[in-house]
């Protein structure tokens, strides 16, 4: 089963399990059918459809730190550092953090600090020491704004460990906005259509971390102003940062389902062959 299909499958035994319903897969490997029909003792079966909400850009540089070769021999210490999730260009265009030229520009800047007694720093704090100078300045430019360093392990090759975080201020319609995105894709509103006697319309939105603060709001249960959902959409779902899931059918308000574990545990039990 692929990454997708199981973040699918958890996402659909929660909505299941929420509405007393089993849901059966009807996604099976085109790009035309809804993911779940819900299927209910007492009425006609209602589509769902599955979608993740991310920043494709942050979850590319954090593919890229995974397979990032993180060995810098020039060092004496490993150096855990941040560095930025995203970048900008001066049209205000994302991408992915350039990894590569963080490791050739950063290894000599950091054996600049070492060489100057230093095992820690902050770009952020004044600094009048004129040796390191440069090398904060060459790290402050990587987007690179603080970083600790310890002992290399005995018979290994020092090691520079980017990390990159995401964050901000938590808006209070976050969840509202993430939902109309996805409500307005053409897709997902066509894959809602059918079956023709359903009464409700299932959109499902999974919040991944990537998303930073609106994962947060989603782990929080921030959940605001209700959305503005396209038709055929009826109702909205919120998972992620936890187990509890959020309904909101307007025009009445959100409502949170607390989902045992076991069910994103064991998601088969909920879904129908």
């Amino acid at each position: 089963m692929s990454v997708k299909e199981d973040l699918e499958d958890r996402a659909a035994a929660a909505v299941a399990f929420a509405l007393g319903a089993h849901a059966v897969r009807r996604d099976t490997g085109g790009d035309r059918d809804r993911d779940f029909d819900l299927v209910f003792k007492n009425r006609p079966d209602e589509p769902l459809e599955i979608t993740r909400f991310a920043d494709r850009d942050v979850m590319k540089t954090w593919a890229r730190l995974e397979r990032a070769d993180r060995e810098a021999p020039s060092l004496r210490r490993d150096w855990t550092v941040d560095v930025p999730s995203r970048i900008f260009d001066t049209a205000g265009e994302s991408a992915p953090y350039d990894l590569r030229a963080f490791f050739v520009a950063a290894e000599p800047a950091l054996a600049d600090l070492e060489a100057a007694g230093y095992d820690q720093f902050d770009t952020g704090l004044w600094n009048d020491d004129a040796a390191i100078a440069p090398a904060l300045t060459t790290l402050a430019n990587l987007g690179c704004n603080f970083g600790l360093s310890n002992e290399v392990p005995a018979g290994e090759v020092a090691r520079i460990i980017p990390g990159a975080p995401v964050g901000g201020v938590v808006a209070p319609d976050s969840l509202a906005s993430a939902v109309e995105l996805e409500a307005a894709k053409d897709d997902n509103r066509e894959k809602l259509r059918a079956p023709a006697d359903a009464l409700r319309r299932h959109l499902c939105v999974v919040i991944d971390p990537s998303s930073g603060t609106v994962f947060s709001a989603a782990s929080h249960g921030i959940t605001g102003r209700m959305p503005a959902l396209l038709e055929p959409i009826t109702t909205a779902w919120v998972a992620g940062g936890g187990t509890n899931l959020f309904e909101v059918t307007p025009p009445a308000g959100w409502r949170m389902h607390a989902i045992p574990p076991d069910v994103f545990n064991h998601p088969t039990r909920w879904i129908d062959p």
